[in-house]
């Protein structure tokens, strides 16, 4: 009655009638949630009643009031499921459990390490099918380099095939699942053997945000060539 309304009453004899009131309340159909029938009835001192009927009709209108979980910033690789990134929660004036649900778009991201955005749009229902909704940014990022087994130093002859098939590549892996590869060779004299190189291969691996490189040393030797000539003196 604080917010629907109090009755009052009049009486020739009795200045003071009791004024009660009982409710009869009823289910109805959305957006009206319940309808409240309420018989106020005043009654004086010597028993003289009256009863008058106040009808009060609930309506839920209102949709959920939703709270998100913060924006989440996840490695390659790592989950986003809600339960690594954050639930949203709804609280509702009518309904104690609005229902929950979410789906994911894709964003434009931005410069690396950034790779992905993920728009997550959460809505909250209530029984009468208010809803709200926000969307909640997960941000990937790519700050792991790929892992890769570099291809082992070797010694070859003078002569012998220097290509990568013949000396070996690089196997690399990433959560990206796509890599690149290239390599530049350098090729010095080797000062411990006349007729001899060192042949400098710097590899490069990158999955388009993070790089490693790594040099291989790859020598070929004269030794085994033609042997010196000696001449004896008498």
């Amino acid at each position: 009655p604080a917010f629907t309304g109090n009755a009052t009453a009049l009486d020739t004899a009795d200045p003071a009638p009791m004024v009660t009131y009982a409710d009869d309340v009823n289910a109805a159909t959305c957006p009206v949630r319940s309808v409240i029938t309420r018989r106020w009835t005043a009654q004086d001192a010597c028993g003289n009643a009256s009863v008058a009927t106040q009808l009060i009709t609930r309506v839920d209108t209102t949709a959920p009031v939703l709270a998100l979980p913060l924006d989440a910033v996840v490695e390659l690789g790592s989950s986003t499921d809600p339960s690594a990134t954050g639930t949203a929660t709804a609280a509702d004036g009518c309904d104690s459990s609005p229902r929950l649900s979410y789906t994911d778009a894709p964003g434009v991201a931005g410069a690396c390490p950034e790779i992905a955005v993920l728009l997550r749009t959460w809505t909250a229902v209530d029984a009468c099918a208010n809803a709200s909704a926000a969307v909640q940014v997960i941000r990937v990022r790519d700050t792991t380099a790929p892992v890769v087994d570099w291809p082992p130093d070797l010694t070859t002859g003078v002569g012998a095939s220097v290509t990568p098939s013949a000396t070996g590549m690089p196997y690399a892996s990433d959560a990206s699942g796509t890599v690149a590869m290239s390599s530049t060779d350098t090729m010095l004299p080797d000062p411990s053997c006349p007729g001899s190189w060192i042949l400098n291969r710097t590899w490069t691996v990158t999955d388009g945000c993070n790089e490693v490189q790594h040099t291989q040393v790859i020598s070929l030797s004269a030794a085994g060539g033609d042997a010196a000539t000696i001449t004896l003196h008498p």
